[in-house]
């Protein structure tokens, strides 16, 4: 979930998804691939650790949702 919150609320990939309707009519969000993958334990290769943190290799940053604000200033040298 803290992966999810970090990387994915972020992801071009997850704004794009499109919604889908289920068979009781019911409308679904649209998700990742790479997420549902991860969650049934499928192991996608997109997926990797860096420096001790997961990361995704696919994502994009959804530039009307940044990882964080552009007009901040750094608070750390």
């Amino acid at each position: 979930m803290a992966f999810s919150n970090k990387w994915c609320v972020h992801c071009l990939e997850l704004s794009a998804a499109e919604p889908w309707e289920d068979e009781f009519g019911n409308i679904v969000p649209g998700s990742c691939g790479i997420l549902d993958r991860a969650f049934y334990r499928e192991n996608p290769h997109q997926l990797k650790i860096r420096n001790g943190e997961p990361i995704c290799t696919a994502f994009r940053e959804d530039a009307s949702f940044p990882m964080r604000c552009p007009h901040t200033l750094e608070l750390f040298p």
